[in-house]
């Protein structure tokens, strides 16, 4: 069904990692002469356009120098602008492809309009940083054992221990040093084993779009306007993206063979954090739909609760005679989220009054769901 297929890869001053990524692309057991990289380089001041034109490809390489930094999502723009697949398969400088990845990404496209998440959930030691934290440390630390060789000096960064070679990645040796990020491990488990890899009934698929690992068609990502380039720094510009490719009508899938394995570098927790919140921020104006409010409640309510409340509420929504209910609490949610996230979309006109009719009506839901309801536990949980 697709003849060519584009891998689109961001990078900033990664170099070293970007090296090993492009070995594994080397390693593919995909057709050579039907997939394409193209390298995006967002305004590095690393020797990362000195690695490009050292190493030596068996399928297309395409370089996109940016020049200056202009951020993720225009990078990914412009690859996807300058790619030639009718299948994008989007990817990180960071990720290290298995064997089988591209061809395990186009053989999940068993349909017109789908997107394949593939897991982000497995990390592997590459180089050692003088920089790690204390947490990278220590768990370097409790597996170097492992390693053949953790002295050599990278060949394109002067700071960096190289700890896996070319030969681990062609013959799969260095699958023997990654390690499951746990937390987000048990994530993954916990909503496939409810609903299943094609994500029957989860309102919320586009959460496991992780711009490292997906793949849409061309045609699909360029009919809802590509990245939003709006989204600064780091975090939620892949789930915005993701979300719009739902709201398309579009299939998710998730292919747990679509492996990729993110190498540990430093970076600075908490200026990711800052701009994750700003991102989140941005997101919610843009989608205020009740759904993506829900989702940011997730941490507290679990996702089989707001999955069960969005559920419940949709329902509602397709119904005459609940409109006022459901507009109340649309209100209501929206107008809690946004006090709690101290934003200015606060509805100033929403007082006692307002509350109160909400109270006398909500035990609609009890009615229609029983006292298990939980968009009845979600209102009430939130007044409490």
């Amino acid at each position: 069904m697709y003849d060519y297929v584009s891998v689109i890869i961001p990078s900033f001053n990664a170099c070293e990692r970007l090296y090993l990524a492009l070995e594994g692309y080397k390693n593919q057991s995909f057709d050579h002469n039907k997939f394409e990289v193209i390298i995006v380089d967002d305004g590095s001041s690393d020797n990362t356009l000195r690695m490009i034109e050292e190493i030596s490809c068996n399928f297309k390489l395409k370089v996109i120098d940016c020049r200056i930094n202009v951020g993720r999502s225009y990078a990914r723009n412009e690859g996807i602008i300058a790619s030639s697949g009718d299948i994008l398969i989007f990817s990180d400088a960071d990720m290290i492809p298995i064997r089988d990845f591209i061809k395990n990404h186009v053989e999940s496209h068993n349909a017109k309009d789908m997107v394949v998440v593939g897991p982000i959930t497995y990390r592997i030691f590459s180089y050692y940083y003088t920089r790690f934290d204390i947490e990278h440390k220590r768990t370097y630390n409790s597996m170097k054992y492992k390693y053949k060789n953790y002295s050599q000096i990278s060949k394109y960064n002067d700071l960096a221990k190289q700890l896996i070679f070319e030969d681990e990645i062609y013959n799969n040796r260095f699958l023997e040093y990654i390690y499951p990020m746990r937390y987000l491990s048990k994530w993954y488990e916990e909503i496939l084993d409810i609903y299943g890899k094609d994500f029957r009934n989860f309102y919320f698929p586009w959460i496991f779009l992780c711009s490292g690992n997906f793949s849409v068609s061309k045609k699909n990502i360029i009919d809802i306007g590509m990245f939003d380039e709006s989204f600064r720094g780091w975090g939620a510009e892949d789930w915005e993206l993701g979300y719009r490719l739902y709201k398309k009508g579009l299939k998710y899938i998730y292919n747990p063979d679509a492996l990729s394995i993110h190498q540990e570098h430093p970076h600075d927790s908490q200026i990711n954090a800052i701009s994750a919140r700003k991102n989140s921020v941005y997101m919610t104006q843009k989608h205020s739909d009740f759904n993506v409010i829900l989702f940011y409640f997730a941490s507290h309510l679990g996702y089989n609760f707001i999955n069960q409340a969005v559920k419940e509420y949709d329902i509602l929504s397709e119904k005459q005679e609940y409109k006022d209910l459901i507009s109340m609490i649309d209100r209501f949610v929206k107008n809690y989220f946004y006090e709690m996230a101290k934003l200015h979309n606060v509805d100033e006109s929403w007082g006692r009054r307002d509350k109160a009719i909400l109270n006398q009506n909500i035990y609609i839901l009890q009615e229609i769901y029983g006292r298990d309801s939980c968009l009845l536990q979600l209102i009430l949980d939130l007044q409490n």
